[in-house]
């Protein structure tokens, strides 16, 4: 008997470790669709994928189109004929009339699949971000068992690995959930919620025949009792191996799993923060860059710019400056809906988390010998960022474009303070926030200290409350209520660091 294949393929997509093999294993118990095992050799993973030699053939000098004089819906055509030939014949072999695929490592490359399968049919399955964040960085032994090199990391995009924690995983989570969001606008697509799914199995299960077009079977919700293919190096095979069949005991495992301090750094990348901190300013603390929460931070942060080949900061003031206005300000922003304007961060990862976390960046730089790298990482972890080169303090962008400024001890290098405080006050829209840190040199309060003037000028607290804090953009007319006591065993602390470090360093949310 001849089984004739159906043309209309099922891609289930999703974060990994949201429920997308549990899906694939219902419909591959479907009787009318084949669902294999991952395809790491479909889309671009590594060099060696269909979608790479598509590129090649497509792209290169002496590839097919450029060298033949051939144009690009030849390969494609030859490519999607390629592919569902493979697919095909193993759904035939299963006596089955049509396949679907999941590929969860996929998510950053679905618009080739989109322009190899223009028709297709896309299952978006969700997942808690606080639950996927425990269920990829806290792994079970069954897991690690798989493999304990890639245990120890996870894949941001192609050829870019870090540390697998539970805060990395959770900036995956928030930023390939927009990357899916955003390839898939326009295409024909269904939203699975896995909380959904194991407490409504049948209904959800016959929500998705119906989008694509199947009847309802059975089968899908017994899928255990039913033949599949599980190679070994596959952590979804792992789990069918050890799990129970459907069950919710799985939901809600990251507020158990996930210890409380982590917990607090997730929680606004998984969450919609509420959009506008309150106005504060602190003087850097020696107990405070010390403490747990702050060097959490820092050492999760420090292993994404590793992965990043950006800069680490261990023993400057910046692991004080990044966890305080994080805690106080960033966290406190949706960043996934944020236009934000960064000034003078060169090679840190704050500009990079936030556009991770969704925010749309502009880097306003004087510098350009960072530029290959930054185009490097924009390409290939597709992020909204961007950056002018400038030689003055002008942001030579508009009034009014940007909810959010960070500048992170920049301003003591500009020449002309007021103007530089103009120039952010300008861009900010009604309601914007400015995060800043900066340098302070002032000797008024019992601290000899002095500034290099190779690196411009510090502020003494005054003028900081004078040209910053009280400036008419942003009204803050109350005295600010320094901690005045931090100040002695910080500038002993920074001075430690390195001998011209003779001065302190302070930072603000103005609004």
């Amino acid at each position: 008997m001849t089984i004739e294949a159906d043309p209309i393929p099922v891609f289930i997509v999703g974060v990994p470790r949201s429920g997308t093999t549990l899906v694939r294993l219902m419909l591959d118990a479907h009787r009318a669709i084949a669902c294999g095992p991952e395809t790491p050799w479909l889309c671009a993973h590594h060099d060696r994928t269909v979608q790479r030699l598509f590129e090649h053939l497509t792209d290169d000098p002496r590839g097919y189109c450029r060298s033949f004089n051939m144009d690009r819906d030849a390969v494609l055509c030859a490519t999607r004929a390629f592919v569902c030939a493979l697919f095909d014949q193993y759904a035939r072999r299963r006596g089955k009339r049509r396949w679907a695929e999941k590929t969860p490592g996929s998510a950053p490359h679905l618009g080739f699949l989109r322009e190899l399968f223009p028709d297709a049919l896309f299952v978006h399955v969700t997942r808690d971000g606080m639950d996927v964040a425990a269920s990829t960085a806290i792994l079970d032994q069954h897991r690690i068992d798989v493999s304990e090199q890639d245990a120890g990391t996870l894949d941001l995009a192609s050829d870019l690995r870090t540390d697998n924690t539970p805060f990395a995983a959770a900036v995956r989570w928030r930023h390939w959930t927009r990357l899916i969001q955003r390839s898939l606008a326009g295409a024909r697509t269904l939203t699975v919620e896995y909380e959904r799914l194991v407490r409504e199995p049948e209904v959800t299960c016959k929500g998705i025949c119906d989008f694509i077009g199947e009847p309802f079977d059975p089968a899908m919700l017994e899928y255990r009792e039913h033949p599949h293919d599980l190679p070994d190096w596959e952590w979804g095979s792992a789990d069918f191996h050890v799990r129970e069949c459907i069950t919710t005991e799985r939901v809600g495992v990251g507020k158990a799993a996930i210890g409380p301090l982590e917990a607090e750094l997730i929680h606004p990348v998984v969450c919609a923060a509420p959009g506008r901190p309150e106005p504060a300013a602190a003087l850097a603390s020696v107990d405070e860059l010390r403490s747990d929460r702050f060097r959490l931070f820092m050492d999760r942060t420090n292993a994404l710019a590793q992965s990043l080949s950006l800069a680490q900061m261990h023993d400057w003031s910046k692991v004080w400056e990044y966890p305080w206005l994080w805690f106080n300000a960033l966290s406190r922003i949706d960043l996934s809906r944020a236009r934000v304007i960064d000034i003078g961060s060169q090679r840190s990862v704050m500009p990079w988390l936030m556009a991770m976390l969704g925010a749309d960046v502009t880097m306003i730089e004087t510098d350009p010998s960072h530029e290959p790298l930054w185009s490097r990482l924009r390409s290939r972890l597709n992020l909204d960022i961007d950056w002018r080169f400038v030689d003055d303090e002008s942001i030579p962008l508009p009034d009014a474009c940007a909810d959010l400024v960070t500048s992170f001890s920049v301003i003591e290098h500009q020449a002309d303070r007021a103007l530089a405080i103009d120039e952010i006050a300008r861009v900010l829209r009604p309601g914007g926030v400015l995060a800043m840190s900066f340098d302070v040199c002032d000797s008024n309060h019992g601290v000899p200290m002095t500034f290099p003037a190779s690196n411009g000028h510090a502020m003494t607290l005054a003028e900081f409350e004078r040209d910053v804090w009280s400036h008419e953009a942003f009204g803050q007319f109350s005295p600010i209520a320094w901690n005045i006591a931090d100040m002695a065993p910080f500038h002993e602390w920074h001075k430690a660091t390195a001998p011209h470090h003779n001065y302190v360093v302070a930072a603000a949310v103005l609004t």
